[in-house]
């Protein structure tokens, strides 16, 4: 297992198409964010969730303290940004994969396939046509370095994921049709799964 690279599973964020916060859903006896979290924890030691503060109660009675980190207050930033980097202020000098709580249908071998194409310089995800997907990926310590500078300097001016790929120069894994199937976000009581 890779020792320099921990696990985040991004549950902070809004849910406001969903009506409801997605990482508490169940599927199957068994919350999404529980879902992503064993998942990750197939591929690194040491796996963690993202929160913002206001979710604390829940998530308390399902995970242990120890495996949730808050949304940093003293970050104006928005967005899965926040999450992350927040993450690596924790732990600066450790590489962070991610993973959102929605991206149900990604496999224990994706994860462990991008892992095996990184090679600790900057940033890496999938990429399906051309078009990224960066809520499965993994960022280097070097990488959210780079990031937090430019925030910290007030030189960040966009918190998109796709911004900060451009920013650090990450490399990406193209996808076939089929393999791309699984990276659908599960984002409005419309698209619940009914596997």
């Amino acid at each position: 297992m890779n020792d320099a690279t921990i696990g985040l599973v991004l549950c902070g964020g809004q849910s406001s198409r969903m009506g409801l916060d997605k990482g508490l859903i169940q599927n199957r006896n068994m919350a999404w964010v529980v879902i992503a979290l064993k998942k990750l924890n197939e591929a690194v030691n040491k796996s963690y969730i993202s929160l913002n503060l206001s979710q604390t109660g829940e998530y308390k009675k399902i995970l242990s303290e120890n495996k949730i980190i808050f949304d940093a207050s003293h970050l104006n930033v928005k967005g899965p940004l926040l999450g992350i980097l927040s993450a690596h202020l924790q732990f600066p000098e450790k590489n962070i994969i991610v993973l959102a709580c929605d991206m149900l249908e990604i496999e224990i071998n994706t994860i462990k396939r991008l892992l095996g194409y990184f090679t600790n310089q900057s940033a890496i995800c999938f990429s399906f046509q051309g078009k990224p997907e960066p809520l499965l990926g993994i960022y280097s310590s070097q990488a959210l370095k780079q990031i937090y500078k430019l925030y910290y300097d007030g030189n960040l001016m966009k918190f998109s994921m796709m911004h900060v790929l451009e920013l650090v120069n990450a490399e990406f894994i193209m996808l076939n049709e089929s393999e791309f199937r699984a990276f659908k976000n599960y984002n409005s009581p419309t698209d619940l799964p009914t596997f």
